[in-house]
């Protein structure tokens, strides 16, 4: 039997019936039997899915967007304004340590947190604004007319500031330069004796500048904890247009607009490397009352001096200048490079709340007295003192041999000190609870320095758990002593470049006999028959973290292998990126120590890094760290970046 295919079709097809599989019959449908196939081929050719497609799912709900708010802008102005706050210490962090190996002038341009979250939207630009603790780093940097500088004055309000002027210059050339652009009227011009050229100098206060405000209340104090973020240097991050420095000729304009806020100074930074322009500003500093908040201080002179140290060069400008009155009452830190003050008069050297002491770079004739530093060490609570290239006055055969008892003192540095002046003063100090020291000499013979240090009574060597050695001559007997007192040593650093040989030979159980000589070169170390390491007293048997700087690799991994198989295997071990340690050395010890990384020497030349409650901080630069891919996001809402942006 036949049956029509369909209604309006002319085709046909022969109809079976029972069990007999159904077929079509293409013959008898030549001309258009695809309509028809298509229509029922899922009954004729079960389970194909794909020829009747299912109706795609309906959307979800339309949901309106937000108009108003989003889910951020739900939380309060103030929990905002501390999320702004630990943000702005993330990402300048973030971009120190991004730029931590890459030269000056190719780190990308930075951008302060405070500025980008001011430009998101208009809520977070109200409270970015209305958060005064997001302004008060202040660098000038940007050059005049320091719009943006003035912009953070305003805004940081009432808050506490960290201050930094920068007058560095490359060369004498660009001095020239300042001053034939000229100032604002409110400077002289000196010729520096030995520099035989004009500089900007700042005259005092103008009569018209009027005098600090009233000191605020304290409401601030989480900025003491903080510290400077904005750069790994201490200086400005942002991308100014002046490279980050203050001319001296600008430095009138930089004076007033800074002097009316010194009562809100909490950190105060200026560098300069001419001693002209900082004599200039401590004139200016002369006419500040007092600095009721203040503390950090740093006043650095980078000049090279070639002549000796005995004498200043400066004649006219050798005399003593007392900066802010001597009175700086909540004064924590205080570093002075090639800058001498009023040292008589000076009362913040010998308050109570000083805890870190940097004096460096002073010629013999503008150290303080003896009396002076016996006084500052007495009366101030020091947990951090270093001395480079200062130290009292007065002869050491002069100085009273009565003790300076300092028991607040954690960390100690001491560099470039001649060797007479070094063991006067490790004679006279008792420091019980001295826990890092550091030591960076001349090429002198410091065994007698050594010998003061590991004596079996009052020596300071056996209570130290940080050592630091970047420049030391002295006997194998000296040292041998030495390293015989440092048992409670847990970090060593060494710059094996300037030091001797046995110095860093001494660390292998055995590489030298008992009684080694001053000889260079150490066997290997002696071995049994089975090949095992012979015991030998160990040098210092709690050191776990190790940094050594110029030597090869073959000397690291015999280091490594015997203290290991001695029992007092390193966890932590740092060299130097570019000391000859190829790919097979990186391998093996990474394979037998907890932490392997390379260490830069230059990021590690003060004692700020010593940690009182937990020793010494160290980074690790682990080249096997895998790097976030960097994502570039655009917005378009109010207050998206677009183009140029400023402070406003």
């Amino acid at each position: 039997m036949s049956t029509p295919a369909g209604d309006d079709e002319d085709e046909w097809v022969d109809e079976k019936s029972g069990d007999e599989a159904e077929s079509v019959s293409v013959h008898t449908a030549p001309m258009n039997w695809m309509p028809y196939f298509f229509n029922n081929a899922k009954r004729i050719i079960p389970n194909i899915s794909f020829f009747s497609p299912t109706a795609p799912p309906p959307p979800p709900p339309y949901m309106t967007p937000p108009t108003t708010s989003t889910p951020i802008n739900t939380l309060p102005a103030e929990l905002l304004a501390d999320i702004f706050q630990l943000g702005q210490e993330a990402h300048a962090e973030q971009h120190a340590e991004e730029n931590s190996e890459v030269e000056e002038d190719e780190e990308d341009d930075y951008m302060p947190f405070e500025i980008l979250a001011s430009h998101v939207c208009r809520r977070w630009r109200d409270v970015a604004l209305g958060t005064p603790s997001l302004w008060t780093f202040v660098d000038f940097g940007e050059g005049p007319p320091f719009e943006r500088s003035i912009a953070y004055l305003q805004r940081s309000r009432e808050a506490p500031l960290d201050v930094i002027i920068d007058c560095t210059t490359d060369s004498d050339d660009d001095d020239e330069s300042d001053l034939e652009h000229g100032g604002d009227g409110n400077e002289t011009e000196e010729v520096s004796e030995d520099e035989g050229e004009e500089i900007a100098v700042l005259d005092p206060l103008p009569e018209h500048v009027p005098h600090p405000p009233p000191s605020p209340p304290d409401t601030m104090s989480s900025l003491a904890s903080r510290g400077r973020t904005h750069s790994s240097d201490g200086g400005s991050t942002h991308a100014p247009s002046n490279d980050g420095h203050v001319k001296p000729a600008d430095l009138p304009t930089v004076r007033d607009l800074i002097l009316p806020h010194a009562s809100r100074w909490r950190a105060f930074d200026f560098r300069a490397s001419s001693y002209a322009v900082v004599h200039g500003i401590l004139h200016a500093l002369s006419a500040v009352p007092e600095l009721p908040i203040l503390e950090e201080l740093q006043l650095h002179h980078y000049e090279e001096n070639e002549d000796d140290d005995e004498s200043f060069p400066y004649k006219d400008m050798k005399g003593p200048i007392l900066p802010f009155n001597g009175k700086a009452p909540r004064i924590k830190s205080v570093s002075l490079w090639g800058v001498h003050l009023d040292w008589e008069n000076c009362t913040f050297l010998r308050s109570s709340t000083l805890e870190h002491l940097e004096l460096a770079y002073h010629a013999l004739d503008v150290r303080p007295p003896y009396s002076v530093f016996q006084s500052i060490l007495t009366n101030a609570s020091l947990t951090g003192l270093n001395l480079a290239s200062s130290s009292p006055s007065d002869s050491p055969s002069t100085w009273p041999t009565s003790k300076i008892n300092v028991p607040t003192l954690i960390a100690l540095t001491l560099a470039q000190l001649p060797q007479p002046h070094v063991s006067a003063l490790l004679t006279r100090l008792t420091l019980p609870n001295l826990k890092y020291l550091s030591l960076d000499f001349d090429p002198d013979d410091h065994s007698s320095t050594l010998d003061i240090l590991s004596h079996p009574t009052h020596g300071l060597a056996r209570g130290l758990e940080s050592l630091k050695l970047n420049g030391l001559h002295a006997s194998s007997a000296a040292r041998k002593s030495f390293y015989a007192a440092l048992g409670g040593l847990r970090e060593l650093r060494m710059q094996a470049h300037h030091l001797p040989e046995h110095f860093i030979d001494a660390l292998i159980p055995g590489a030298l006999d008992e009684g080694d000589s001053d000889i260079d070169e150490p066997g290997p170390p002696p071995t049994s028959s089975n090949g095992t390491i012979k015991q030998h007293t160990l040098t210092m048997p709690l050191l776990t973290s190790l940094t050594i700087m110029g030597v090869d690799g073959e000397l690291v991994r015999s280091l490594v292998h015997a203290r290991k198989a001695a029992g007092a295997p390193l966890t932590t071990l740092m060299v130097e990126r570019g000391d000859a340690l190829d790919e097979e050395d990186e391998v093996w010890l990474r394979g037998n120590v907890e932490e392997f990384g390379y260490y830069d020497d230059s990021d590690d030349e003060d004692v700020e890094e010593f940690d009182v409650g937990e020793g010494v901080e160290v980074d690790m630069d682990d080249d096997d760290e895998e790097e976030d891919d960097d994502e570039d996001e655009e917005g378009d809402g109010e207050g998206a970046l677009q183009g140029e942006l400023d402070v406003d």
